[in-house]
């Protein structure tokens, strides 16, 4: 008895916070229904919230978990007012009861979503006449596939939920009954009368024309730096205010660029607006020798082969996508394939190709004779997690070089969301700042995409202006070495064949002395490739700088280049440049 009485007693709350707890889950689950990014942050402040064992008397003092931010907490405050205010009898939160808040406002599932599609598909097979009254969790993901933006069976990057996640939520809002076993799911009244809404509100929608595609045939795409970035943020985000630190080196003459109100866009103001035209040029070497840069580079391939000569008249051929078939899964079966998928529930046409360079470029074939020609625009897609670590082996600058060579005059980065972008190989902060850099620097165009679904509609939205903007236009094949920019106003364009493109593009080409001394100086801390170029320029080879350094004092060697200009903006390459390339060429140690 006296051992009994002396053992102590640990009384530990199953759950301490349970108010708390029950508003994160809730916020947590519309974001996911939204495909909002701040489910990442509700997901890891309940995740803390649920280890923490004592009560929290107030929003402010959850500051002390991790995962919670000034906004989140100011959040929980403010919904502890409410519900102390419409509580009828004031109890304290830490309560063990766990009480349960009334939800005032009807559940709608975003457009698209798990629930979304899961109604749907229950109206629409409810309207047939061998509806036997339920489905199967199969026959819904089968039939719902197509309302979909994501996967019923895998899970988005950095997420544990599927969008049959959203089944649990309809249950519990009594919008779908469950029966039998194997689970058998049917509508509820309230769930009938929500799904007829969804589905006539989605057959309103499918007759109007999507915003995005209407502004691009109003011709009001022009030229822009970086697009988009998501502002739904995780907290830490928000609290350090991380955006106008990434996007504070894009400011520059009020006169040239100019921001377009809700598009989160800089705009580039040229004296002749041209549809999808480059900032002024298409190199980053300086204006009075890009052209003949790109001509000397051009010229290096080794591809021997004859040039055909061809043209075609308006409206006698296909405008047509090719992607690459490494951003395929490498199934021979297209429904696998997410990108694929996405594709072909748009309506374009495309194909899959072995691409030298790039991963996505526009051709326009003929009908009769099938002749190729390449479109002036390619695209290079970087994963989050893959560009950082491009940028650790380097392969991000050889790449962009590649593409500056490759003959095509307008080259967009598309750097797509990776979950919640941890685990990238680089700081977030970082890869922003490079994607900046590539956009002033090498003259290139950015576009972020938050998921592979937003990619599809991207290349979508484009191919479908693009068909718009050439198909009434005489076309006529140029070889790559006399290849100008383009005109888009003009109503003859001069373009290369595919042929050439792509065999030109190829990485075990013979490339001469000079291709090789600028891809030897882009190894360089700060060396970009425009910066390379307009070094090439001046002295072609190493032996010809070596000579130069050779000639003159150390003194001097150290300031050789540092007068080059280099890029549209004719800036100076600089003295702390000049002197590392003075290091290299000149000493033993450095």
């Amino acid at each position: 008895m006296n051992s009994q009485r002396q053992q102590r007693v640990t009384v530990k709350l199953k759950c301490p916070n349970p108010l708390f707890e029950e508003w994160l889950t809730t916020w947590r689950d519309q974001a996911i229904e939204k495909n909002s990014k701040m489910q990442y942050s509700f997901d890891k402040a309940l995740k803390y919230l649920r280890k923490y064992p004592l009560p929290l008397n107030s929003g402010i003092e959850c500051k002390i978990l991790k995962g919670f931010g000034n906004k989140l907490c100011k959040m929980l405050e403010e919904k502890l007012m409410e519900h102390n205010k419409n509580s009828s009898q004031m109890n304290d939160h830490s309560s063990k009861k766990y009480f349960t808040i009334p939800s005032t406002q009807e559940y709608i599932p975003q457009y698209r979503s798990g629930g979304y599609a899961i109604l749907v598909t229950l109206y629409k097979r409810s309207l047939e006449q061998n509806y036997e009254g339920h489905m199967k969790k199969a026959e819904i993901i089968k039939y719902g596939k197509d309302l979909i933006d994501c996967s019923f069976s895998k899970p988005d990057p950095g997420l544990r939920y599927t969008a049959w996640s959203s089944m649990k939520i309809l249950l519990a809002k009594k919008l779908v009954s469950k029966v039998s076993n194997p689970a058998k799911f049917s509508l509820t009244t309230e769930g009938y009368d929500l799904a007829k809404k969804l589905y006539e509100k989605s057959l309103e929608d499918n007759l109007k024309v999507d915003h995005s595609i209407q502004e691009l045939d109003n011709g009001k795409c022009q030229s822009y730096a970086v697009l988009n970035v998501s502002e739904e943020l995780t907290n830490d985000f928000l609290d350090d205010h991380w955006v106008p630190e990434v996007v504070s080196p894009l400011k520059f003459d009020s006169q040239m660029l100019t921001t377009k109100p809700g598009n989160n866009l800089i705009e580039t103001k040229n004296e002749k607006p041209k549809t999808l035209q480059k900032f002024s040029s298409c190199s980053t070497i300086s204006s009075e020798t890009s052209s003949k840069a790109l001509k000397k580079f051009s010229s290096s391939s080794s591809v021997e082969s004859t040039f055909e000569d061809f043209t075609m008249v308006p409206f006698s051929f296909d405008v047509i996508l090719y992607v690459d078939n490494c951003e395929t899964s490498g199934s021979s079966n297209s429904e696998n394939d997410d990108i694929l998928v996405q594709l072909s529930k748009s309506g374009i046409k495309y194909e899959v190709q072995d691409l030298k360079v790039g991963d996505f470029v526009w051709i326009c074939r003929d009908r009769v004779a099938r002749n190729e020609l390449v479109l002036p625009y390619i695209i290079e897609r970087k994963r989050m997690d893959d560009f950082g670590h491009s940028i650790k082996d380097q392969r991000y600058y050889e790449q962009k070089f590649r593409l500056k060579h490759s003959g095509i005059e307008n080259l967009t980065y598309l750097v797509e969301s990776h979950g919640n972008n941890q685990h990238c190989g680089l700081p977030l902060e970082s890869l922003m700042q490079a994607a900046t850099n590539t956009a002033i620097q090498e003259n290139f165009f950015i576009k972020f995409t938050a998921n592979i679904r937003e990619t599809a509609h991207y290349l979508a939205s484009f191919s479908k202006h693009l068909i718009d903007l050439f198909k009434g236009k005489s076309l006529a094949s140029c070889p790559k070495t006399n290849i100008q920019p383009i005109d888009i106003n003009s109503d003859l364009l001069n373009l290369i064949t595919f042929k050439e493109f792509n065999e030109s593009s190829m990485k075990n080409e013979k490339i001469d002395v000079t291709d090789l001394f600028v891809k030897m100086l882009i190894q360089i801390k700060g060396m970009s490739v425009g910066r390379a170029l307009a070094v090439t320029q001046k002295y072609p080879t190493p032996l010809a700088l070596k000579s130069t350094y050779k000639e003159i004092s150390p003194e001097m060697g150290e300031k050789l280049l540092s007068a080059i200009k280099y890029g549209p903006y004719g800036k100076q390459l600089g003295a702390a440049l000049s002197k590392s390339v003075y290091n290299i060429f000149c000493k033993t140690r450095y």
